[in-house]
């Protein structure tokens, strides 16, 4: 009997130190961080549709809607709206064409100027926090806090470019109260869009409240997270593997 390797499918190049190091299985794996390529397999972690329905932010807040997910209130139209707003692009990401609506004037020259049907807009939830959650069918793998630095300019949302990231055991984390509720909705967020690996950006205020902003299938992965992420991947093709192996 043949062993291969899992093939690691993903455009970022972050998830490189994945590649070809995963352990080798008698079945064709096929690991999709982001990517929609197409691929036989007998065993896929994350399918093509899976990282579509993730990939649109649409999609994604109308299956976090069916399956009860904490997420930020948003508007399919434009009637009596709470400012602030954020209008977010289908298809963007790390911020890119998001945009802080303050008030009524503001969403008549954006509307005026931008095809509103490729954008989502939400109300602006002014949380102190934000976390990434790693999940997967097996539960957590890892969290990490995102923290402004002092000389971030832009101050109302959290990304790459403006925070430093501190992991769960750093005495900054300050992990809620309530972070068991926070684990279950990053769940619930990952069965909603069918992955069975994503990260999920969670706000959260100085009570406790909390949403699920929203669940991505390539997150950035440093050293740590790679050598958590390999040997995770490995639990969790061991996992799927005995819980298909009847359809294998």
């Amino acid at each position: 009997m043949k062993y291969r390797r899992p093939k690691v499918l993903s455009r970022n190049h972050s998830c490189n130190g994945l590649r070809r190091t995963l352990d080798r299985t008698p079945y064709r794996v096929v690991v999709r961080l982001g990517s929609v390529t197409e691929r036989d397999a007998d065993l896929h972690i994350n399918t093509v549709q899976s990282v579509k329905n993730s990939s649109s932010k649409f999609i994604m807040k109308t299956l976090f809607e069916k399956h009860n997910v904490n997420q930020a209130l948003w508007y399919k139209d434009l009637t009596n709206v709470e400012f602030p707003l954020v209008v977010k692009r289908h298809y963007g990401r790390q911020g890119v064409g998001m945009v802080l609506i303050k008030d009524e004037k503001e969403l008549e020259k954006f509307v005026s100027s931008n095809n509103i049907d490729r954008y989502v807009i939400e109300k602006f939830y002014n949380y102190s926090r934000e976390y990434r959650v790693h999940i997967s069918d097996l539960g957590e793998i890892m969290s990490w806090r995102k923290l402004r630095r002092s000389d971030s300019t832009e101050r109302w949302f959290f990304n790459s470019h403006n925070c430093n990231w501190v992991s769960s055991n750093h005495e900054l984390f300050n992990r809620p109260d309530n972070w068991e509720d926070i684990i279950e909705h990053c769940s619930r967020a990952l069965k909603a869009t069918g992955l069975n690996l994503g990260a999920c950006d969670v706000r959260v205020n100085k009570k406790g409240d909390f949403i699920i902003c929203e669940i991505n299938s390539a997150p950035a992965l440093g050293e740590l997270g790679i050598e958590q992420y390999r040997d995770h991947l490995n639990k969790l093709i061991r996992w799927k593997i005995q819980d298909e192996s009847q359809d294998l």
